[in-house]
């Protein structure tokens, strides 16, 4: 459904002092590939600014990539425009991604208004269709975003996203501002709509714990490189670059952080487009299990 190969996504920074360059390139993507499957649920786990949106956007077609290729059922990405790359995202903060000055069952289908001409009835038909799918009561079509809980206003944030019968879904921190047990909620909801529609998951968070519930496999980022990918339980149980080992023992309850196991600071690469070594490919260590073979280093 999805795939990636050796992506790279860079902007424009003022190159060092007495580097002789007036403008450098900080590649916030650094040839990254992996694969998504239709039905699958790949977690895409890092620090904030590690990357992850980065990737995101582009899959979208919001963000230009400066090398490698990307491919969306089978089809280049570049003859894609955003509209028929059949992804749609949820965000992070559903109160923000929500206009307060419409209805919510507007808002789920202001993407289909978009694609195309439809009367009142029709759109309406659709939202109270959408409202069943993500387990919201028909009582909610009429109310504005404020009159709704948290968790109410994520499952508008996922039916908008589902409108278009999009084939990928990106769910970026998608439960990081719900309490607890919304969170587990919105999780088995995401896992249901994959079993009924097949849909494929990208889900980015920086909190391993929530993975375990919903990932069939993790991606792990750092310095907007893959520093390890495996099955989600061969990850968790045996991870082994320092710095996923790090983030699970930052996990609630596991105790110590990076900076107690060695990885405090780092930054991404940077330098003139097409000037860096391109990294050598992750190593496999079982199947489907595979990790990065050298720290990511800073450009000149």
């Amino acid at each position: 459904m999805l795939d990636l190969k050796d992506i790279t996504v860079s902007f424009p920074v003022r190159a060092p002092l007495f580097s002789g360059r007036r403008r450098d390139r900080l590649h916030v993507v650094d040839g990254v590939s992996f694969s998504l499957g239709a039905g699958e649920t790949l977690a895409l786990v890092g620090e904030s600014g590690s990357g992850k949106t980065t990737i995101a956007r582009a899959i979208l077609g919001l963000t230009p990539i400066d090398d490698g290729g990307l491919w969306i059922a089978g089809r280049d990405a570049r003859d894609l425009d955003p509209a028929s790359r059949k992804a749609q995202f949820v965000f992070q903060d559903p109160q923000a991604s929500l206009d307060p000055r419409i209805r919510v069952w507007e808002a789920a289908v202001e993407p289909v208004a978009l694609a195309g001409p439809r009367t009142r009835r029709e759109l309406r038909a659709r939202a109270a269709a959408l409202f069943a799918q993500v387990g919201l009561d028909a009582d909610c079509l009429d109310r504005f975003p404020h009159e709704l809980s948290g968790g109410q206003r994520q499952r508008i944030g996922i039916a908008r996203a589902l409108s278009v019968s999009p084939r990928i879904l990106i769910a970026d921190e998608a439960v990081a501002a719900l309490d607890a047990s919304t969170r587990l909620q919105v999780l088995d909801l995401l896992s249901e709509l994959q079993a009924n529609i097949g849909v494929a998951i990208l889900f980015i968070t920086h909190d391993f714990s929530v993975i375990s519930r919903l990932a069939h496999r993790v991606a792990v980022m750092r310095f907007g490189r893959l520093v390890e990918i495996g099955r989600t339980a061969d990850v968790l149980v045996n991870p082994l670059h320092p710095y996923t080992k790090a983030l699970i023992r930052a996990m609630p309850g596991r105790g110590g952080g990076r900076e107690e196991n060695g990885l405090a600071g780092g930054r991404h690469r940077s330098g003139r487009r097409g000037s860096l070594p391109a990294w050598p490919p992750l190593r496999p260590v079982g199947p489907g299990h595979a990790v990065a073979v050298q720290e990511p280093t800073v450009g000149n």
